[in-house]
């Protein structure tokens, strides 16, 4: 059992986002990983895509997840696999993201 308490969260800036924070929870194979994202209002994750299933849970905040779809706290979204996308923070977000396989940045 594994337990990240509020306390043990250190968040790091994401490669290619300012703005944009990533906590690691959990890795996987194939370069995947379970993480928290904050996104901070008016920040951009840029154009990406990933050789797997992506899937996250907003958990406050509202974003622009590529093509004019917005995502807000309750929401559920899921990009598949080679969908290329980028992230637009229409609000202060934090979201729980699971990518399934490793992404690239396009």
């Amino acid at each position: 059992m594994k337990i990240l308490t509020v306390d043990e969260r250190k968040f790091t800036t994401l490669e290619n986002s300012e703005g944009t924070e990533l906590c690691l929870i959990r890795e996987y194979e194939n370069n995947g990983l379970a993480a928290l994202v904050r996104v901070k209002q008016g920040s951009k994750v840029p154009s990406h895509s990933h050789f797997g299933d992506e899937e996250s849970y907003i958990i406050q905040g509202k974003i622009d997840v590529g093509n004019g779809n917005v995502a807000q706290a309750g929401d559920y979204v899921l990009m598949e696999k080679d969908e290329n996308h980028e992230l637009v923070a229409l609000e202060d977000t934090l979201f729980f993201v699971t990518i399934h396989k490793d992404f690239q940045w396009t």
